[in-house]
């Protein structure tokens, strides 16, 4: 009877913990402006499935050393709005710089992520901060898009 009380429990308590199943919610997302500064592109470099990872660069032919973390949105367009897929992530310090008239190469690990890119059109976004003149923490969004018209084929950028 105890062992019956014990693998009861164990049941309910792992069903409780993991969920019975998982359902993508999407948060739907604006920003006041994407690519605000022509000087500073973010761009794909490569999608690698063996590594689950996404290439890219950071191309910065502005005055301003920026700066930026690890985190970043993978968005998914349905219609003609975008909604945020990666809704749960953590707050991670500061990951890099990108100096003034430099480039910047670094991946964004999908393994982090609750979601495969199956068939869509997506958009990456990182946020970048810049300190202006007066000393004040600028926060920029940069993005780019994509579309996968085959799973485990390279993405077209749009």
């Amino acid at each position: 009877m105890c062992k019956k009380l014990i693998l009861a429990f164990l049941m309910i308590f792992t069903v409780a913990m993991t969920g019975c199943g998982t359902k993508e919610t999407l948060d739907l997302v604006s920003y006041d402006k994407l690519n605000p500064n022509d000087d500073v592109k973010l761009t794909y470099v490569d999608l690698n499935y063996g590594e689950n990872k996404i290439d890219c660069l950071f191309e910065n032919n502005s005055s301003n050393t920026y700066h930026f973390g690890f985190d970043f949105s993978i968005e998914r367009k349905q219609g003609d709005k975008w909604y945020r897929l990666n809704t749960d992530q953590n707050f991670i310090a500061l990951a890099g710089e990108i100096e003034a008239n430099s480039t910047h190469i670094f991946y964004l690990d999908l393994d982090t992520q609750m979601y495969e890119l199956s068939e869509g059109d997506y958009r990456i976004v990182k946020t970048l901060s810049y300190n202006d003149e007066d000393n004040n923490n600028v926060f920029e969004n940069y993005s780019f898009e994509f579309t996968i018209r085959e799973k485990n084929k390279a993405p077209i950028l749009n």
